[in-house]
């Protein structure tokens, strides 16, 4: 099975991948290289409050040694707060954050900074809950109508204040480190490209992870130099599609933001729809009729699945001793195992094409040299 390369720039890494000797890490880069992804960039918070890394980075530079055709790096990033920290204490936090960034840039284990940025999402939603509104429908409800107004708020308002000088810290220290910047951006990007529009920092080195903006807003950062970066969900979710469909392939990389935005979702529920479309046998009862659609919807999805990956395996963990299994019965047994890993960020390259009509080695070799030049320390 010959594939072109691919790279996914941006995943996320599980505690429990560490455990019994990094196994979980260890069969997920194996994936990764029986389907060509020739590198992987985690990116690791490093907690204000605590001053702790959320994850050994030497435990995972050490797992990615004996996997020789992939090349892992380590982007060493700072969640945007989702309350106000006092001045004074958020002082003592950053120069504990940026110290150890430096020392971890020094000896060569960090190959960005980030993810970092603005998200003015989460602090609504904080605000919100604290007022007694706990419904997720509601909550967006008041997010859509009133969401200036919700920015205004006192409580709200010195969060985000916060979060811009955590990210103006961010921004320096990519520049003192001279490493790229991988922003986080959560509807907030009119500010983000603001603040860099006045950063000492090459526009190049800049990407915009898992870009969820408007088609406006992708467009300038574009026209700006930036990287935009498209997640796995693009087949499935609308508003990536169509920054996809418009943004330049110079200007385009792409990632699973893995265990998040899994294309297997959007499987589940086109397997969904069409189940929905046959003629269901007129002999069973209510429940029947459930059941057999519920199994029509696991078999076109396990096909699909298999389609997009032939003989794709797990090795998972029996009483201590691994046993490898199929992908079929893998993900039949329980939906939560389908979760995105970087193995899938193939399926971001495949939709892409379609998108844009090209061919999808066009897609990997162009995605694949933007991220060699937007991480050369990794390759």
């Amino acid at each position: 099975m010959h594939l072109p390369h691919v790279v996914d720039c941006h995943a996320h890494l599980d505690s429990g991948l560490l455990a019994d000797g990094a196994f979980g890490l260890h069969q997920m880069l194996a994936r990764c290289e029986r389907y060509a992804v020739r590198a992987v960039v985690f990116s690791v918070y490093f907690d204000l409050t605590t001053g702790q890394l959320e994850l050994p980075v030497d435990q995972i530079l050490a797992a990615a040694a004996q996997h020789e055709s992939v090349r892992l790096g380590v982007s060493l990033g700072v969640c945007p707060p989702v309350a106000a920290i006092p001045p004074a204490t958020l002082d003592r936090q950053l120069e504990g954050a940026t110290r150890a960034a430096r020392q971890l840039a020094d000896a060569g284990h960090v190959v960005a900074i980030g993810e970092v940025g603005l998200d003015y999402y989460w602090p609504i939603v904080e605000f919100l809950k604290s007022q007694g509104v706990l419904d997720w429908q509601q909550i967006g409800d008041q997010m859509r109508d009133r969401q200036e107004q919700l920015l205004a708020e006192p409580r709200v308002r010195d969060c985000l204040q916060t979060q811009a000088v955590v990210f103006q810290a961010c921004i320096e220290l990519a520049a003192h480190t001279e490493l790229p910047l991988v922003i986080h951006g959560r509807d907030a990007y009119a500010d983000i490209l603001r603040m860099l529009a006045v950063a000492d920092i090459d526009p190049h080195d800049v990407v915009l992870h898992c870009f969820a903006g408007t088609v406006e807003e992708a467009m300038e950062a574009e026209s700006r130099g930036f990287l935009i970066s498209i997640p796995s969900s693009v087949g499935y979710r609308k508003k990536f599609a169509d920054v996809a469909q418009r943004v330049d392939l110079t200007r385009l990389v792409i990632e699973t933001d893995s265990p998040y935005h899994s294309p297997f979702v959007g499987q589940w529920q086109a397997a969904r729809d069409i189940a929905r479309q046959q003629a269901v046998p007129d002999s069973l009862s209510r429940d029947g009729r459930k059941q057999w659609l519920a199994e029509q919807q696991l078999e076109l999805f396990l096909s699909e699945v298999e389609r997009r990956y032939p003989e794709l395996t797990f090795a998972v963990l029996r009483n201590g001793h691994p046993r490898t299994v199929s992908a079929r019965d893998h993900l039949s047994h329980d939906v939560n195992r389908r979760q995105n890993e970087p193995a899938f960020v193939r399926c971001a390259a495949t939709d892409i094409a379609t998108l844009k009509h090209v061919d999808l080695r066009d897609v990997c070799a162009a995605t694949t040299a933007n991220a060699r030049h937007l991480f050369p320390r990794v390759f």
